[in-house]
């Protein structure tokens, strides 16, 4: 089970551990409030379909042991509109004897017009995040996992101010206790 939603997970602690801290610099004309809520509106997202991706992946390989490579693409709407598109690919080693295995989730997501609305704004993105993630699994217990989040996304707020943040995010995390390590930038600002 641990290690069916360890991608989602991954991907969801980027975003919202980066927004979740002080901001050291923030971008000018997007507060604190509204980059945790594009975060957590991305991490939502991008939570749901790496889960679907991995948890298929894992299983497979679980059940058929040896190696996997599979592809998973899908339009996703948008809290307020639009879509985020992720394309991924996970490939991966499991021995069933042992019950250890890794996997590696590559791929994108592509927002286009990606609407959320928060303090009374629409927020819209667009733009491309690349991640990469690296799981491993060891006698049926989740490892370490490592991810990076890189890219950038054009936002449009309703009042129209607008802007770019760039994600520079790389993580650890421990799936057995679910502490991650995060460090980077999201949006101007700082994480460490």
């Amino acid at each position: 089970m641990h290690r069916n939603g360890l991608a989602g997970l991954v991907f969801a602690t980027l975003a919202l551990v980066a927004c979740g801290r002080d901001s050291a610099a923030p971008a000018p004309g997007l507060t604190d409030s509204e980059a945790r809520s594009l975060a957590a509106s991305f991490s939502g997202m991008a939570g749901s379909y790496a889960l679907t991706a991995s948890a298929g992946s894992a299983g497979i390989a679980s059940a058929l042991g040896g190696g996997i490579s599979v592809s998973y693409t899908a339009e996703l709407k948008c809290p307020a509109g639009g879509t985020v598109t992720p394309d991924l690919q996970i490939t991966g080693n499991f021995d069933k004897v042992t019950n250890s295995g890794v996997f590696d989730v590559t791929g994108k997501e592509t927002l286009k017009d990606c609407a959320n609305t928060t303090d009374a704004q629409t927020i819209t993105a667009t733009g491309t995040l690349t991640s990469t993630s690296h799981v491993s699994i060891v006698n049926g217990k989740p490892g370490t996992v490592s991810a990076t989040e890189k890219g950038s996304f054009d936002w449009r707020k309703s009042d129209g101010t607008s802007g770019t943040c760039a994600v520079d995010l790389s993580a650890i995390v421990d799936a057995t206790t679910l502490k991650a390590t995060v460090t980077g930038t999201f949006c101007g600002r700082g994480i460490s």
